[in-house]
């Protein structure tokens, strides 16, 4: 009996695999409004694809910190060299 009605809601709704691409989808923000309603649709009768949405979800802002805290350091570290090299120049200036 459940695997008849998993064949009906497959049918009718969106696969898992699918679920799984729109919400990767969404992390970027750029689902339809009709991608929204299939993605609630099945979200609403398939607990694993929730629990991999919020999986999702906490990997992404984890992902996003990171890559914020990096692409900060690099441009620190940019800054610095410039510095040093401006504070080489001034130096090289004054003794010539």
């Amino acid at each position: 009996m459940a695997r008849v009605v998993s064949k009906i809601f497959h049918w009718f709704f969106l696969s898992c695999k699918e679920a799984t691409f729109l919400i990767e989808k969404q992390l970027d923000g750029r689902l339809s409004f009709v991608e929204r309603m299939q993605l609630k649709g099945h979200l609403f009768f398939c607990k694993i694809c929730v629990a991999y949405n919020k999986k999702a979800k906490i990997l992404h802002k984890i992902l996003q910190n990171y890559i914020r805290k990096d692409f900060q350091y690099k441009s620190e570290s940019c800054e610095m060299e410039k510095f040093k090299y401006s504070l080489k120049e001034k130096i090289n200036n004054f003794n010539t």
